[in-house]
Formats: C-alpha cells, sequence, structure tokens
C-alpha cells in the first residue's frame, strides 16, 4: 500500500523533499514507517525520539496501523522565544 509522509521544518532538510511516497507493507504502524525512515535517512534517528506525529491531520501514537493512502506527518519540537 502506498502513503505519503509529509515533512516540516528540519525533516523537510534532512529527507530534501517536503512530500515523500512508501510503499509500506499491509497491517504497518506509524512506529513501522519511522524504523523505514531512520534505515532510509539515518539523520532523523534522534529527531524521531522527540517529535510527534498525525496521520491525515490527526495526533496518533506510533502504535497507529496505517491504511491505503493515508498521509503520516513528521512533525518535530518547536523551539521559540526571545
Amino acid at each position: 500500500m502506498i502513503i505519503t509522509i509529509r515533512a516540516f521544518a528540519i525533516y523537510r532538510e534532512i529527507l530534501g523533499k517536503d512530500e515523500l511516497s512508501l510503499n509500506i507493507e499491509n497491517n504497518s504502524t506509524v512506529e513501522d514507517v519511522l524504523e523505514h525512515l531512520k534505515r532510509l535517512y539515518p539523520k532523523t534517528s534522534s529527531l524521531i525520539n522527540i517529535s510527534m506525529f498525525a496521520v491525515n491531520q490527526q495526533y496518533r501514537e506510533i502504535s497507529h496501523i496505517l491504511i491505503d493512502h493515508d498521509e503520516l506527518a513528521l512533525i518535530p519540537p518547536v523551539s521559540g522565544g526571545k
């Protein structure tokens, strides 16, 4: 099945694009996809551990099972201030 990865901020820099299509196995979880991304893009490894994830614009746990044509957004921590 095919899902779309949406990359924001530092993820966009690491992946070199803001969107990526992945062909994944049926019954894959968010965590499965994240592990795959870590192998493809090793620089995401430490970042994934402190990020949030949304599936179809709703925050989800890494145990969430993905379905065909889902959109998984990688949302890095945000810093701000003065």
